[in-house]
């Protein structure tokens, strides 16, 4: 069982925020009908909106973390197979090739 089968049957993403309010920001799925995710009162916390938009982005780019952390551990894996001696040559050269296309993916706003 992995550590992330809380989260399986999350809504899809994308999601995006929304400030259409001017009480809240929204968190919705960005395409198709919108499925509202959550509602962040603006007036929480000491920077207000500043604290509250910064809060409804992290909510927003939750499925994308979400990925990025179950990629890491997967090539977390497979570099420690390598290291332990596995099939060492299509080990490295897969690993390092994936750790290389996740390093040089885009910020959360290109995904």
């Amino acid at each position: 069982m992995s550590r992330y089968d809380k989260y399986k049957g999350h809504t899809p993403p994308p999601w995006a925020v929304s400030d259409s309010c001017s009480d809240f920001f929204t968190v919705k799925t960005d395409e198709g009908e919108p499925w509202y995710i959550a509602k962040i009162h603006k007036n929480v916390g000491m920077n207000d909106k500043v604290e509250s938009l910064a809060n409804a982005n992290l909510i927003a780019d939750a499925p994308m973390l979400l990925a990025r952390f179950e990629e890491s551990e997967r090539l977390l894996v497979l570099a420690s197979l390598y290291m332990e001696g596995g099939n060492a040559e299509s080990i490295q050269e897969q690993t390092f090739r994936d750790i290389k296309a996740f390093l040089l993916r885009g910020e959360a706003s290109d995904e």
